[in-house]
């Protein structure tokens, strides 16, 4: 009898292929390039099924996607704790990494900033501040530098613009609802530091 390999860790856009007979995939951790296609190939041997669950989905940005192939119906989104089971001995997923770390909270307060170390840019990240209900969102930056072309820092809500593109130094933006939408673009040499409180 030929014992089971150990069980192996991977990494999508570290590793691109699996062939042990049990083990976990994740994304890089704290990935900070830009955007990239990450594909990743699981192989059993011939008249063998691939069964696998993800306990954790976490897809926030609307750039991140997890899909698998290799299943009855292409799976788009995986459902956490759900069981797939392959028809073949093949499994294809392809992944796309974003380079924020963050995208949410529901903090009543707390800073904002670029992740440090960005070596290819521009990327886009997109952050959601959301408040009890009842409460608004007041939001301040201490430091904005944003020396790209493209580079842009901006404040919504919905549609209704709080601040557009490059907010003032020390200026206090306040919400009209619970909710904040942030959306920064920023290239390596790029910095800002905005902190927000709930009133």
């Amino acid at each position: 009898m030929i014992p089971k390999k150990m069980t192996t860790d991977f990494q999508l856009c570290l590793d691109s292929e699996a062939t042990s007979a049990s083990g976990t995939i994740q994304p890089l951790d704290r990935y900070t390039g830009k955007p990239r296609v990450c594909p990743f190939t699981i192989n059993a041997p011939p008249e063998n099924l691939i069964i696998f669950s993800c306990s954790v989905v976490n897809l926030t940005s609307d750039s991140s996607s997890f899909k698998i192939e290799g299943t009855a119906e292409m799976i788009n989104r995986p459902i956490a704790n759900t069981i797939y089971v392959s028809t073949g001995n093949q499994v294809k997923i392809s992944s796309t990494l974003t380079a924020c770390q963050d995208r949410r909270t529901n903090a009543t307060d707390g800073i904002i900033q670029p992740v440090k170390g960005l070596v290819n840019g521009p990327r886009m990240c997109l952050f959601t501040i959301t408040v009890p209900s009842g409460q608004r969102v007041q939001m301040s930056c201490t430091d904005v530098n944003l020396n790209g072309m493209t580079s842009s820092l901006e404040f919504a809500e919905e549609q209704n613009n709080v601040a557009a593109h490059e907010p003032m130094v020390n200026t206090i933006y306040t919400s009209k609802s619970n909710r904040i939408f942030i959306t920064a673009v920023v290239n390596a040499t790029d910095w800002f530091s905005c902190q927000w409180t709930s009133i």
